[in-house]
């Protein structure tokens, strides 16, 4: 009876021992140590954790573009200026603040101020990671060509039209520059009058004449286009099976203005073919840019 009733008296305490040491107190944490680090939800790096360096002078250009408008090389001054505000108003990707950083870098670099073009990138946090500001040409162009980033990782791609006058730009005035300036024209048509109202361009001495009363046009839609300046629309009257030049013929009633370039998709449009053949449906929208 008395070993039982010691026993009983001291278990308690054997029970709060084996308890201690079976479950040691966890240790813990000081309250000067920062939080886990949590791994970031984009997959890309920092933008200080990614390479830069230092932009170097574009390299020369010879040839202007082949395919960027319906205008074939030499391109003249005023149409290399045109075609890269068309670049730069055209642009679906990346941000528009960033554009217009880049357009600005464009313009210090043909200028050959490197040093400033540089402090533009970098208070944009524009990185370049192989010093080629402009993107670069054929197979290789990823692995070795250039371009830059934004601070969000956007890859920006500029070509090098848009940076460095081609070697072939034919001055305003140039005797070149009137035969081309319309896309080549070798005068063939220069007996052919405006596009009439059906949109059959009509030769002068065929003026007068009639024309076949059945003639198919095609559907008959609106056109929405939008004044690259102001950004103001006028919608002008179609048929889908007209050429694209009824629709530039009537833009340039709308804005009054005999210099008009028609663009779509930051192309030319060709007024030679229907709008449908350049991917336009009824629901799009053409831009406008006026010139002097």
């Amino acid at each position: 009876m008395g070993c039982c009733h010691s026993c009983n008296a001291s278990s308690p305490q054997g029970v709060v021992a084996n308890n201690e040491s079976a479950h040691p107190a966890a240790p813990q944490q000081p309250h000067n140590l920062p939080p886990p680090r949590q791994p970031p939800r984009s997959g890309l790096p920092p933008s200080s954790c990614r390479p830069n360096q230092a932009i170097r002078a574009p390299s020369p250009l010879s040839r202007s573009p082949k395919n960027v408008s319906n205008v074939h090389p030499p391109w003249t001054r005023s149409h290399l200026q045109l075609q890269r505000q068309i670049f730069f108003e055209t642009r679906v990707t990346g941000h528009a603040e960033i554009w217009a950083v880049l357009q600005e870098v464009c313009q210090l670099l043909r200028r050959n101020e490197l040093q400033q073009a540089q402090a533009v990138l970098d208070a944009a946090n524009i990185s370049c990671p192989n010093g080629r500001f402009a993107k670069g040409r054929g197979r290789n162009r990823d692995r070795k060509g250039g371009g830059v980033f934004d601070e969000r990782g956007v890859l920006y791609d500029i070509p090098e039209w848009v940076v460095v006058d081609p070697g072939d730009v034919i001055e305003d005035g140039h005797p070149h520059h009137e035969k081309d300036i319309d896309g080549g024209s070798d005068g063939a048509d220069d007996d052919e009058g405006p596009y009439e109202g059906d949109g059959i361009r009509i030769s002068r001495e065929d003026k007068g004449k009639g024309r076949a009363e059945d003639l198919d046009l095609g559907e008959k839609v609106t056109v929405r286009c939008r004044l690259s300046s102001s950004a103001v629309d006028k919608v002008v009257e179609y048929h889908t099976k007209q050429p694209a030049g009824v629709v530039v013929e009537r833009v340039r009633e709308h804005f009054g203005g005999a210099n008009v370039r028609v663009m779509f998709r930051g192309r030319v449009v060709d007024e030679s073919k229907p709008l449908s053949e350049c991917g336009w449906t009824s629901k799009d929208m053409l831009s406008v840019f006026v010139t002097n």
